[in-house]
Protein backbone atom coordinates (compact mmCIF):
# COMPACT_ATOMS: atom_id res chain seq x y z
CA UNK A 1 0.00 0.00 0.00
CA UNK A 2 1.55 3.76 -0.82
CA UNK A 3 2.36 5.07 2.11
CA UNK A 4 0.27 8.54 1.50
CA UNK A 5 -3.15 6.29 1.59
CA UNK A 6 -4.49 7.36 4.89
CA UNK A 7 -5.90 4.04 6.33
CA UNK A 8 -9.35 5.75 8.70
CA UNK A 9 -10.68 4.23 11.93
CA UNK A 10 -14.62 3.27 11.17
CA UNK A 11 -17.39 2.02 13.29
CA UNK A 12 -19.56 -1.04 12.81
CA UNK A 13 -23.17 -1.43 14.67
CA UNK A 14 -24.56 -5.06 14.95
CA UNK A 15 -27.16 -4.81 11.46
CA UNK A 16 -30.51 -5.65 13.18
CA UNK A 17 -29.84 -3.89 15.94
CA UNK A 18 -33.18 -1.73 15.24
CA UNK A 19 -34.62 -4.61 16.40
CA UNK A 20 -33.64 -5.34 19.55
CA UNK A 21 -33.82 -1.66 20.62
CA UNK A 22 -37.95 -1.84 19.53
CA UNK A 23 -38.32 -4.99 21.58
CA UNK A 24 -36.90 -3.44 24.25
CA UNK A 25 -39.40 -0.06 23.91
CA UNK A 26 -42.63 -2.51 23.53
CA UNK A 27 -41.52 -4.49 26.55
CA UNK A 28 -41.10 -7.47 24.35
CA UNK A 29 -37.91 -8.36 26.05
CA UNK A 30 -36.50 -7.13 29.23
CA UNK A 31 -33.00 -5.75 28.18
CA UNK A 32 -30.77 -7.44 25.16
CA UNK A 33 -27.18 -6.74 24.39
CA UNK A 34 -26.05 -5.92 20.97
CA UNK A 35 -22.52 -5.23 19.83
CA UNK A 36 -20.50 -2.35 18.27
CA UNK A 37 -17.05 -2.87 16.90
CA UNK A 38 -14.37 -0.37 15.75
CA UNK A 39 -11.53 -0.82 14.18
CA UNK A 40 -7.98 1.48 13.03
CA UNK A 41 -4.87 0.08 11.41
CA UNK A 42 -2.16 -1.05 13.92
CA UNK A 43 -4.41 -0.97 17.22
CA UNK A 44 -6.25 -3.83 18.30
CA UNK A 45 -9.55 -3.93 17.39
CA UNK A 46 -12.44 -2.71 19.91
CA UNK A 47 -15.68 -4.74 20.30
CA UNK A 48 -18.10 -3.32 22.88
CA UNK A 49 -21.21 -3.99 23.98
CA UNK A 50 -24.29 -2.13 24.32
CA UNK A 51 -27.44 -2.37 26.81
CA UNK A 52 -31.14 -1.84 25.65
CA UNK A 53 -34.12 -1.70 27.86
CA UNK A 54 -36.79 0.24 28.67
CA UNK A 55 -35.06 2.65 30.65
CA UNK A 56 -32.59 3.26 27.65
CA UNK A 57 -29.01 2.18 25.77
CA UNK A 58 -25.89 1.58 28.04
CA UNK A 59 -22.52 1.36 26.28
CA UNK A 60 -19.54 -0.38 28.11
CA UNK A 61 -16.31 -2.38 26.70
CA UNK A 62 -14.70 0.95 25.45
CA UNK A 63 -17.77 2.12 23.37
CA UNK A 64 -20.02 4.98 23.39
CA UNK A 65 -23.31 5.27 22.14
CA UNK A 66 -26.63 6.87 22.55
CA UNK A 67 -29.34 7.71 20.91
CA UNK A 68 -29.23 11.29 19.02
CA UNK A 69 -31.85 13.78 20.76
CA UNK A 70 -35.03 12.06 19.68
CA UNK A 71 -34.35 10.50 16.88
CA UNK A 72 -35.38 6.95 16.01
CA UNK A 73 -33.38 6.36 13.26
CA UNK A 74 -30.08 8.48 14.36
CA UNK A 75 -27.50 7.54 17.03
CA UNK A 76 -24.07 8.51 17.91
CA UNK A 77 -21.11 6.47 18.24
CA UNK A 78 -17.51 6.80 19.82
CA UNK A 79 -14.32 5.03 20.73
CA UNK A 80 -11.78 7.20 22.60
CA UNK A 81 -8.98 4.14 22.66
CA UNK A 82 -9.13 4.20 18.87
CA UNK A 83 -9.55 8.26 18.34
CA UNK A 84 -12.89 7.91 16.96
CA UNK A 85 -14.97 10.83 17.80
CA UNK A 86 -18.71 10.58 18.28
CA UNK A 87 -19.88 9.99 14.91
CA UNK A 88 -23.44 9.88 13.47
CA UNK A 89 -24.83 6.26 13.04
CA UNK A 90 -28.04 6.25 10.68
CA UNK A 91 -30.11 3.28 10.51
CA UNK A 92 -33.16 3.30 6.87
CA UNK A 93 -35.56 4.88 7.56
CA UNK A 94 -37.32 3.00 4.54
CA UNK A 95 -36.37 -0.59 2.87
CA UNK A 96 -38.11 -1.28 -0.45
CA UNK A 97 -37.96 -5.27 -1.19
CA UNK A 98 -38.28 -8.19 0.77
CA UNK A 99 -36.17 -10.57 2.58
CA UNK A 100 -35.13 -13.03 0.15
CA UNK A 101 -35.17 -11.25 -3.13
CA UNK A 102 -32.65 -11.65 -6.01
CA UNK A 103 -29.55 -9.93 -5.40
CA UNK A 104 -29.85 -6.02 -6.82
CA UNK A 105 -27.93 -5.76 -10.24
CA UNK A 106 -28.60 -2.27 -11.34
CA UNK A 107 -30.47 0.65 -9.36
CA UNK A 108 -31.58 4.07 -9.84
CA UNK A 109 -33.43 7.17 -7.91
CA UNK A 110 -35.03 9.83 -9.76
CA UNK A 111 -36.77 12.78 -7.54
CA UNK A 112 -40.05 14.89 -9.32
CA UNK A 113 -40.33 18.03 -9.17
CA UNK A 114 -42.79 17.44 -5.96
CA UNK A 115 -39.77 15.68 -4.33
CA UNK A 116 -41.39 12.52 -4.56
CA UNK A 117 -38.84 10.02 -5.20
CA UNK A 118 -39.35 6.76 -8.14
CA UNK A 119 -36.71 4.16 -7.33
CA UNK A 120 -35.92 1.44 -10.51
CA UNK A 121 -34.18 -1.71 -9.43
CA UNK A 122 -33.23 -4.82 -11.77
CA UNK A 123 -32.16 -8.41 -9.97
CA UNK A 124 -30.44 -11.22 -10.97
CA UNK A 125 -33.67 -13.15 -12.34
CA UNK A 126 -34.35 -10.14 -14.96
CA UNK A 127 -36.81 -8.43 -13.54
CA UNK A 128 -37.18 -4.59 -13.10
CA UNK A 129 -39.28 -2.96 -10.95
CA UNK A 130 -40.08 0.88 -10.33
CA UNK A 131 -41.20 1.44 -6.73
CA UNK A 132 -43.75 5.03 -6.69
CA UNK A 133 -44.98 6.03 -3.22
CA UNK A 134 -48.04 7.29 -5.31
CA UNK A 135 -48.89 3.73 -6.16
CA UNK A 136 -49.33 1.14 -4.17
CA UNK A 137 -47.52 -1.86 -5.80
CA UNK A 138 -44.51 -1.42 -8.16
CA UNK A 139 -44.80 -1.47 -11.47
CA UNK A 140 -42.92 -4.64 -13.20
CA UNK A 141 -41.81 -6.11 -15.73
CA UNK A 142 -38.70 -8.83 -17.23
CA UNK A 143 -36.06 -8.80 -19.78
CA UNK A 144 -36.17 -11.14 -22.06
CA UNK A 145 -34.64 -14.74 -21.10
CA UNK A 146 -31.80 -15.08 -19.78
CA UNK A 147 -30.69 -11.35 -19.83
CA UNK A 148 -29.85 -9.30 -16.91
CA UNK A 149 -29.46 -5.36 -16.41
CA UNK A 150 -26.16 -4.20 -15.58
CA UNK A 151 -26.87 -0.54 -15.53
CA UNK A 152 -30.22 1.85 -15.11
CA UNK A 153 -30.59 5.62 -15.55
CA UNK A 154 -34.01 7.50 -15.38
CA UNK A 155 -33.84 10.00 -17.81
CA UNK A 156 -34.71 13.25 -16.84
CA UNK A 157 -38.21 13.24 -17.10
CA UNK A 158 -38.47 9.76 -15.29
CA UNK A 159 -40.91 8.61 -17.21
CA UNK A 160 -37.82 6.17 -19.43
CA UNK A 161 -35.28 4.36 -18.34
CA UNK A 162 -31.93 3.51 -20.07
CA UNK A 163 -31.23 0.17 -19.62
CA UNK A 164 -27.55 -1.67 -20.00
CA UNK A 165 -27.89 -5.38 -20.18
CA UNK A 166 -25.91 -8.81 -20.01
CA UNK A 167 -26.53 -9.44 -23.82
CA UNK A 168 -24.16 -5.95 -24.62
CA UNK A 169 -27.27 -4.22 -25.41
CA UNK A 170 -28.96 -0.53 -24.79
CA UNK A 171 -32.86 -1.09 -24.04
CA UNK A 172 -35.38 2.30 -24.03
CA UNK A 173 -37.73 1.69 -21.48
CA UNK A 174 -40.56 3.37 -20.61
CA UNK A 175 -41.01 3.77 -16.73
CA UNK A 176 -44.88 5.32 -17.31
CA UNK A 177 -47.39 3.32 -15.48
CA UNK A 178 -49.85 2.87 -18.70
CA UNK A 179 -47.28 1.01 -20.89
CA UNK A 180 -44.67 -0.08 -18.68
CA UNK A 181 -41.91 -2.01 -20.47
CA UNK A 182 -42.23 -0.90 -23.30
CA UNK A 183 -39.20 -0.78 -25.82
CA UNK A 184 -39.22 1.91 -28.29
CA UNK A 185 -35.51 1.78 -28.79
CA UNK A 186 -32.69 -0.50 -28.82
CA UNK A 187 -29.34 0.09 -29.21
CA UNK A 188 -26.64 -2.33 -30.26
CA UNK A 189 -22.79 -1.60 -31.18
CA UNK A 190 -20.63 -2.76 -27.69
CA UNK A 191 -18.51 -6.13 -27.98
CA UNK A 192 -18.61 -6.90 -24.47
CA UNK A 193 -20.54 -6.46 -21.10
CA UNK A 194 -21.83 -3.15 -20.68
CA UNK A 195 -20.96 -1.68 -17.45
CA UNK A 196 -22.42 2.17 -16.75
CA UNK A 197 -24.57 4.25 -18.59
CA UNK A 198 -25.09 8.40 -18.69
CA UNK A 199 -26.96 10.77 -20.43
CA UNK A 200 -26.50 14.88 -22.11
CA UNK A 201 -28.90 17.39 -23.51
CA UNK A 202 -31.75 16.51 -21.03
CA UNK A 203 -31.53 12.29 -22.50
CA UNK A 204 -31.54 13.44 -26.14
CA UNK A 205 -27.94 11.72 -26.20
CA UNK A 206 -27.26 8.88 -23.99
CA UNK A 207 -23.68 7.51 -23.30
CA UNK A 208 -22.24 3.98 -22.56
CA UNK A 209 -19.20 2.20 -21.62
CA UNK A 210 -18.19 -1.01 -20.99
CA UNK A 211 -15.47 -3.91 -20.43
CA UNK A 212 -14.64 -3.44 -24.55
CA UNK A 213 -12.97 -0.18 -23.73
CA UNK A 214 -15.51 2.15 -25.96
CA UNK A 215 -16.99 5.28 -24.34
CA UNK A 216 -20.31 5.11 -26.83
CA UNK A 217 -22.29 7.87 -27.42
CA UNK A 218 -26.26 7.34 -29.36
CA UNK A 219 -28.98 9.81 -30.73
CA UNK A 220 -31.95 7.96 -28.80
CA UNK A 221 -34.81 9.82 -31.64
CA UNK A 222 -32.83 8.20 -34.44
CA UNK A 223 -31.47 4.61 -32.81
CA UNK A 224 -28.10 5.35 -33.83
CA UNK A 225 -24.86 5.31 -32.25
CA UNK A 226 -22.83 9.01 -33.53
CA UNK A 227 -19.12 7.74 -32.74
CA UNK A 228 -17.01 6.54 -29.67
CA UNK A 229 -13.78 7.12 -28.12
CA UNK A 230 -11.34 4.25 -26.65
CA UNK A 231 -9.53 4.03 -23.61
CA UNK A 232 -5.97 3.92 -23.11
CA UNK A 233 -4.99 0.34 -24.97
CA UNK A 234 -8.53 -0.90 -24.85
CA UNK A 235 -8.43 -1.51 -21.21
CA UNK A 236 -11.92 -2.18 -19.53
CA UNK A 237 -14.64 0.76 -18.78
CA UNK A 238 -15.64 -0.14 -15.05
CA UNK A 239 -17.88 3.18 -14.30
CA UNK A 240 -18.50 6.79 -15.43
CA UNK A 241 -19.02 10.46 -14.47
CA UNK A 242 -20.46 12.79 -16.75
CA UNK A 243 -19.92 16.85 -16.94
CA UNK A 244 -22.92 17.72 -19.79
CA UNK A 245 -22.10 21.49 -19.11
CA UNK A 246 -18.16 20.60 -20.12
CA UNK A 247 -18.94 17.98 -22.15
CA UNK A 248 -16.50 15.85 -20.83
CA UNK A 249 -16.70 12.17 -19.23
CA UNK A 250 -14.43 10.66 -16.38
CA UNK A 251 -13.56 6.94 -16.78
CA UNK A 252 -12.63 4.40 -14.23
CA UNK A 253 -10.55 1.84 -16.03
CA UNK A 254 -10.10 -1.87 -15.04
CA UNK A 255 -6.21 -1.27 -15.05
CA UNK A 256 -6.58 1.20 -12.26
CA UNK A 257 -6.22 4.72 -14.52
CA UNK A 258 -8.54 7.17 -14.17
CA UNK A 259 -9.07 9.18 -17.41
CA UNK A 260 -10.93 12.18 -19.04
CA UNK A 261 -12.38 12.00 -22.22
CA UNK A 262 -13.87 15.03 -24.42
CA UNK A 263 -17.21 14.15 -25.77
CA UNK A 264 -17.16 16.24 -28.69
CA UNK A 265 -13.70 15.52 -30.26
CA UNK A 266 -14.06 12.39 -28.95
CA UNK A 267 -10.41 11.48 -27.53
CA UNK A 268 -8.86 11.31 -24.17
CA UNK A 269 -7.74 14.83 -22.34
CA UNK A 270 -5.94 13.87 -19.75
CA UNK A 271 -5.18 10.53 -17.20
CA UNK A 272 -3.56 9.53 -14.17
CA UNK A 273 0.09 7.69 -14.07
CA UNK A 274 -1.23 5.37 -11.61
CA UNK A 275 -2.12 1.98 -12.66
CA UNK A 276 -2.99 -0.81 -10.14
CA UNK A 277 -6.29 -2.07 -8.40
CA UNK A 278 -9.13 -2.27 -11.18
CA UNK A 279 -11.70 1.38 -10.34
CA UNK A 280 -14.86 0.05 -9.71
CA UNK A 281 -16.27 3.69 -8.83
CA UNK A 282 -16.30 7.53 -9.83
CA UNK A 283 -18.00 10.56 -8.89
CA UNK A 284 -17.90 13.84 -10.13
CA UNK A 285 -18.27 17.04 -7.99
CA UNK A 286 -18.51 19.59 -10.46
CA UNK A 287 -19.05 22.81 -8.77
CA UNK A 288 -16.21 21.92 -6.86
CA UNK A 289 -14.17 20.93 -9.85
CA UNK A 290 -13.14 17.38 -7.73
CA UNK A 291 -13.43 13.72 -9.07
CA UNK A 292 -13.26 10.37 -6.76
CA UNK A 293 -12.34 7.10 -8.23
CA UNK A 294 -12.47 4.02 -5.61
CA UNK A 295 -10.64 0.80 -6.09
CA UNK A 296 -10.85 -2.77 -5.75
CA UNK A 297 -8.27 -2.73 -2.68
CA UNK A 298 -10.28 -0.19 -0.82
CA UNK A 299 -8.46 2.60 -2.21
CA UNK A 300 -10.28 5.91 -2.72
CA UNK A 301 -8.53 9.13 -4.21
CA UNK A 302 -9.50 12.68 -5.20
CA UNK A 303 -8.40 14.49 -8.06
CA UNK A 304 -8.80 18.06 -8.80
CA UNK A 305 -10.90 17.53 -12.34
CA UNK A 306 -9.16 20.26 -13.65
CA UNK A 307 -5.85 18.58 -14.42
CA UNK A 308 -5.89 14.91 -13.44
CA UNK A 309 -2.20 13.43 -12.16
CA UNK A 310 -1.34 13.18 -8.39
CA UNK A 311 -3.99 12.47 -6.20
CA UNK A 312 -4.60 15.30 -3.26
CA UNK A 313 -5.97 13.26 -0.99
CA UNK A 314 -6.03 9.19 -0.71
CA UNK A 315 -7.48 7.07 1.81
CA UNK A 316 -8.99 3.67 2.50
CA UNK A 317 -10.46 1.81 5.76
CA UNK A 318 -10.07 -1.42 5.10
CA UNK A 319 -9.52 -3.79 1.92
CA UNK A 320 -13.06 -4.24 0.58
CA UNK A 321 -13.85 -3.06 -2.40
CA UNK A 322 -15.79 -0.02 -3.02
CA UNK A 323 -18.75 -0.63 -5.75
CA UNK A 324 -20.04 3.04 -5.96
CA UNK A 325 -19.55 6.66 -4.68
CA UNK A 326 -21.41 9.77 -5.37
CA UNK A 327 -21.15 13.36 -4.24
CA UNK A 328 -23.74 15.09 -2.54
CA UNK A 329 -23.66 18.53 -4.08
CA UNK A 330 -25.45 20.58 -1.58
CA UNK A 331 -22.55 20.17 0.55
CA UNK A 332 -19.56 18.28 -1.32
CA UNK A 333 -19.74 15.20 1.01
CA UNK A 334 -19.03 11.90 -0.38
CA UNK A 335 -21.33 8.72 -0.01
CA UNK A 336 -19.17 5.66 -0.47
CA UNK A 337 -21.09 1.70 -0.97
CA UNK A 338 -18.48 -1.08 0.21
CA UNK A 339 -18.40 -4.45 -1.02
CA UNK A 340 -18.55 -5.76 2.54
CA UNK A 341 -21.96 -3.93 3.40
CA UNK A 342 -20.50 -1.05 4.89
CA UNK A 343 -21.12 2.57 3.46
CA UNK A 344 -20.48 5.93 5.30
CA UNK A 345 -20.22 9.67 4.24
CA UNK A 346 -17.38 11.56 4.45
CA UNK A 347 -16.37 15.21 4.25
CA UNK A 348 -13.17 15.84 2.39
CA UNK A 349 -11.17 18.60 1.24
CA UNK A 350 -7.61 19.00 -0.45
CA UNK A 351 -6.14 18.39 3.58
CA UNK A 352 -7.92 16.01 4.82
CA UNK A 353 -10.52 13.29 5.41
CA UNK A 354 -12.92 12.87 8.14
CA UNK A 355 -16.31 10.36 8.31
CA UNK A 356 -19.56 11.88 9.38
CA UNK A 357 -22.01 9.35 8.94
CA UNK A 358 -22.00 5.02 9.06
CA UNK A 359 -24.82 4.03 7.32
CA UNK A 360 -25.68 0.86 9.25
CA UNK A 361 -27.68 -2.36 6.18
CA UNK A 362 -27.01 -5.51 5.64
CA UNK A 363 -25.55 -8.30 7.36
CA UNK A 364 -21.94 -8.50 5.17
CA UNK A 365 -23.94 -8.62 1.78
CA UNK A 366 -22.35 -6.44 -0.53
CA UNK A 367 -23.77 -3.10 -1.37
CA UNK A 368 -24.01 -2.52 -5.48
CA UNK A 369 -24.91 0.94 -5.97
CA UNK A 370 -25.09 4.47 -3.45
CA UNK A 371 -27.54 7.78 -4.55
CA UNK A 372 -28.10 10.59 -3.35
CA UNK A 373 -31.39 12.44 -3.92
CA UNK A 374 -31.77 16.55 -3.93
CA UNK A 375 -33.82 16.10 -0.76
CA UNK A 376 -30.49 15.04 0.82
CA UNK A 377 -31.38 11.50 1.57
CA UNK A 378 -29.11 8.61 0.46
CA UNK A 379 -29.97 5.59 -1.05
CA UNK A 380 -28.39 2.19 -1.05
CA UNK A 381 -28.86 -1.08 -2.92
CA UNK A 382 -27.57 -4.71 -1.75
CA UNK A 383 -27.27 -8.21 -2.55
CA UNK A 384 -29.89 -9.13 -0.18
CA UNK A 385 -31.98 -7.57 -2.81
CA UNK A 386 -33.14 -5.05 -0.74
CA UNK A 387 -33.01 -0.97 -1.20
CA UNK A 388 -32.66 1.04 1.78
CA UNK A 389 -33.55 4.79 2.10
CA UNK A 390 -31.58 7.08 4.57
Amino acid sequence: MSADVTTLPYITVQPDFASVLSDARDGVIGQEDFWVSCYAEGKPSVHGKVRADRGGLAARDGVGFARDGESSTTFMAACPALDIPSTLVRIPRQKLGADGSPAITAFDVHETENGVPRVAVADASGAIAVHDSSSPSPLKTKLPRDTTASALRFFPSGAVLLCATSTYELRVLSASPAEFGATPRTLKGHRRAVTDVGMRDRGRTVLSCGKDGTLRQWDVSEGAQLGFSTSTESAPILKMAVNDAEGKAWLALGDGALEAHDLSSRTMIGGTALPGAALHAVALDAPRHRVAAGARDGVVRLWDARALGRPVLSWRRNGACVEDLVFDLSDGTLCAAMEDGLAYRARVDEASISVIEELVGPDCDPLRGVRVTAGGAVWTAADDGLVRKY
